[in-house]
């Protein structure tokens, strides 16, 4: 249905044009705002961590509609990885999070019946919280990850490690 968002379809029903728009629009503005900080870091003489967020779904086999969305994930994780290793010698460390399913607005329009399925399969038995996921990320930037740098950490309850 062309109705649906491109994040939302199947992949044979994406127009080559949107498919290449959505992954545009997901990897630029990462790209930009990192390049953006970086040059403030470099510039002030300090250091600093950036943190993607990414989807469980680099972890494992995604599920079918997801395509765009899961390919953008993809592309974000390789440049994470490229900034990791290209941007600490200006004192910035580059990590992903790759959280499942979580409740967030996301999944708003999702039927709870079908929310309630994804938790039962999961090995903790519930989705994640928002605050789980700030929490990894709040450690992440802090000096007690000083050494992390590249990573890309689930969370995922215990699915798709």
């Amino acid at each position: 249905n062309a109705s649906q968002p491109a994040e939302r379809r199947l992949l044979s029903k994406i127009r080559a044009g949107e498919f290449v728009a959505y992954q545009t629009a997901a990897v630029r503005g990462v790209l930009e705002l990192s390049q953006a900080f970086v040059e403030q870091v470099r510039r002030r003489g300090a250091s600093g961590t950036i943190v993607n967020v990414l989807t469980s779904y680099t972890l494992g086999m995604p599920p079918a509609k997801l395509s765009a969305y899961v390919t953008s994930k993809h592309a974000l994780l390789g440049l994470t990885r490229s900034m990791a290793v290209e941007f600490i010698a200006y004192g910035v460390r580059v990590n992903a999070v790759s959280p499942g399913m979580t409740r967030t607005d996301f999944i708003a329009d999702l039927p709870e019946r079908f929310i309630e399925q994804v938790e039962a399969s999961l090995p903790m038995g519930r989705l994640a919280t928002a605050e789980e996921v700030a929490a990894v990320v709040r450690f992440l930037v802090s000096s007690e990850a000083g050494y992390v740098n590249g990573a890309n950490i689930p969370i995922s309850g215990g699915q798709g490690c």
